[in-house]
C-alpha cells in the first residue's frame, strides 16, 4: 500500500480539517489516498495473519468455526477476508505511523453495505451544522473531493 500524494484532498485537508475550531473542539483531520497494489509490509502482514489463522484452526477448530461465521469482514479462514483485514491494518498503519494497529482483528471492525447510512453519519459527525456555517459548501466539496479521488457513485 502506497500513499498516493492528492492535491485536492491535501486542499480540503489544509482548508477544512486542521485546525478549525468549533467552540470548545477542535477538529484536527487529515484525509489520504492509498493504492490498493500491496507493499511488501502488507504481504508480510497478510501471510503472518494466514498462519495465524491456519493455526488457531488446526488447534481448536470448534471454536474457531464459530468465530469465522461471526466476522464483520466475511468468514476469517476466507483469503480474501484475511486479505482486507491486511489492507486495513496496513492502511492505519501507514496513515498513524506512530501507533501499531498489526494486533487488530476483524471483529475489531464493522462493516456497513448501506452507503446512504455512511454518508448521514460523517455529515452529521464530521461535516456538522457548525461545519457547514463555518465553511459553506463543505459538505458538497467534501463528496464531490471523495468522488472525484475514488469515484464513489461506481
Amino acid at each position: 500500500m502506497k500513499y498516493i500524494p492528492t492535491p485536492e484532498l491535501q486542499h480540503f485537508t489544509s482548508s477544512c480539517l486542521s485546525g478549525t475550531k468549533m467552540g470548545e473542539v477542535v477538529i484536527q483531520g487529515f484525509l489520504e489516498a492509498y493504492s490498493c497494489k500491496p507493499d511488501k509490509n502488507e504481504a508480510k502482514l497478510f501471510h503472518s495473519m494466514k498462519n495465524k489463522v491456519a493455526k488457531q484452526i488446526s488447534s481448536s477448530p470448534s471454536l474457531f468455526t464459530q468465530k469465522m461465521a461471526s466476522s464483520p469482514l466475511g468468514p476469517i479462514n476466507h483469503t480474501s477476508t484475511i486479505q482486507l483485514l491486511a489492507q486495513l491494518i496496513s492502511t492505519l498503519n501507514n496513515s498513524l505511523p506512530d501507533y501499531d494497529f498489526s494486533n487488530l482483528q476483524a471483529s475489531d471492525f464493522v462493516h456497513e453495505s448501506n452507503l446512504d447510512f455512511v454518508v448521514n453519519r460523517i455529515n452529521e459527525q464530521l461535516l456538522n451544522y457548525a461545519l457547514e456555517a463555518k465553511h459553506h459548501g463543505i459538505r458538497k466539496k467534501f463528496w464531490d473531493t471523495l468522488d472525484f479521488v475514488i469515484n464513489l457513485k461506481k
